[in-house]
């Protein structure tokens, strides 16, 4: 959907009968489309209370009409995480010829990580479509895989198409090349689509996606900076530029754009979120907290799984300020909502190590590493606490009694291997280190590394100019 339109004065005539319905129960005059525009509304902003009560309220109006029933079942599946209830929605569906039937089917086994059952049953499901319909389905089910980058059925059911010129099929097989991390060749598919269509904001938005996730920054803000030039509301086009320009450590700017995306939604959490991070770069503690706090209230709202990633950015600013008690409440709040307990163990360790309680911390890492059963994510965290809090020794003790196979589950721990070698003065180390580093987590290790090397240089080339350096002293 255009979101764009509920900007119209079509829409907002619509929303404006259906909520003094709400509030009177003056009759209104609205078909399901219309409706349904409305429950999409609502969701976009968060509201998903509401949005389901006017897929409800098209429902009964329009019993035999298969998007509200369909929408109902996305919001169960996809909001409240309630699967089960979804499929039992999905089943009211009365026409189970409908495509739509096959995929909310489909989609409901994809998010129980079932996703070669789903699979199967649309295999099962091929053979009911009409000669008509086939086209849209392959396209579609391809698409429905990509969008949980289940990559190899993407492929597999986008092979069976042959309408290879069609926008969607080339669009499709973008997004593939995208996920298996062929960026130059998914690239390529956006610059043609471009050329064909240049004022398409979509296919702008994804061709900066592709630059962020191969680190091309400026290239990034270049291709958001036309999609906004087309549409300065465009949502993802604020994002990208906010992200490419956090990347490039310009957090001015990229929190001012990660506040005009944050004002596109009524409870739009990540861009709070990600306004806060820039403003804590800043050392704008006080801006910073106002930002999180509210993400945090809109993650309650709309009951939103970054709630416990507010609630930790909420620890670390919190405990900074020296504001104990409130760092302390919020990891609560973090175990409330689901938060891995040895992780609350070692935020709590950080908190006391910020501020001076170094026995009382100790006692919580030594807690936590324990009773994760030195499980190699514990102890990461427990190190990255210790090195920002400039224990190096401690920091790089523990880094090095990680196991190989979580070194291999959690590559990061390489950046901070190399960095606490750095800076401990263990050059062999450092070098050692910092070559797994590039390797295996070079986005962490240009985030983190980069202030080692001359500006600009990619990660890529770091260990070279290292080792260069390290022979040449």
């Amino acid at each position: 959907m255009d979101y764009n339109f509920f900007e119209s004065e079509e829409f907002t005539d619509a929303l404006r009968s259906y909520e003094q319905w709400m509030e009177t129960g003056e009759p209104f005059y609205l078909d399901c489309d219309q409706l349904m525009d409305i429950a999409e509304y609502y969701h976009y902003h968060g509201y998903s209370d509401l949005a389901l009560r006017a897929a409800e309220k098209a429902h009964q109006l329009f019993e035999e009409a298969v998007p509200p029933l369909v929408f109902k079942a996305r919001i169960l599946l996809l909001v409240e995480n309630k699967p089960e209830e979804a499929m039992a929605v999905a089943e009211q569906i009365e026409d189970k010829l409908d495509l739509d039937y096959f995929y909310i089917k489909a989609e409901i086994m994809i998010a129980c990580d079932q996703a070669e059952k789903a699979d199967q049953f649309l295999e099962e499901c091929e053979h009911l479509v009409s000669e008509e319909d086939y086209p849209d389905f392959l396209l579609d089910t391809a698409i429905l895989f990509v969008d949980y980058e289940l990559v190899k059925l993407a492929r597999k059911w986008l092979a069976l198409s042959e309408e290879t010129s069609n926008p969607d099929y080339r669009e499709t097989l973008g997004r593939i090349l995208h996920f298996e991390g062929n960026y130059a060749e998914s690239e390529r598919i956006f610059n043609e689509l471009l050329n064909d269509d240049p004022y398409n904001v979509y296919y702008w938005n994804m061709l900066a996606f592709s630059q962020i996730a191969d680190h091309r920054y400026n290239d990034a803000i270049t291709s958001s900076e036309y999609a906004i030039a087309i549409n300065p509301h465009d949502e993802d086009a604020l994002l990208y530029k906010a992200q490419a320009l956090m990347q490039l450590q310009n957090y001015e700017e990229a929190c001012a754009y990660f506040r005009r995306n944050a004002r596109l939604r009524k409870l739009n959490v990540d861009g709070h979120l990600n306004a806060g991070l820039c403003l804590l770069q800043l050392k704008k503690d006080e801006e910073a907290l106002k930002e999180l706090a509210t993400a945090e209230r809109h993650a309650r709202r709309s009951h939103s799984e970054k709630l416990p990633e507010v609630l930790r950015e909420e620890v670390f600013a919190y405990s900074h300020h020296g504001d104990m008690a409130k760092a302390f409440k919020c990891v609560e709040q973090m175990e409330k909502a689901g938060c891995d307990v040895d992780e609350a163990t070692v935020l709590r360790g950080h908190i006391h190590l910020e501020n001076g309680q170094v026995d009382e911390a100790r006692q919580c890492y030594i807690e936590a590493i324990e009773h994760s059963k030195y499980g190699g994510l514990v102890m990461l965290q427990a190190a990255v606490s210790l090195y920002d809090n400039d224990y190096l020794d401690s920091a790089y003790n523990i880094l090095s009694q990680i196991s190989s196979e979580d070194l291999e589950r959690y590559p990061s721990t390489y950046v901070y291997l190399a960095i606490c070698a750095h800076d401990l003065g263990k050059r062999s180390d450092y070098i050692k280190y910092l070559q797994e580093a590039v390797g295996k987590a070079p986005h962490v290790a240009r985030l983190l590394l980069a202030p080692f090397f001359p500006e600009g240089m990619e990660p890529s080339d770091y260990y070279q100019y290292a080792l260069n350096d390290l022979e040449m002293s």
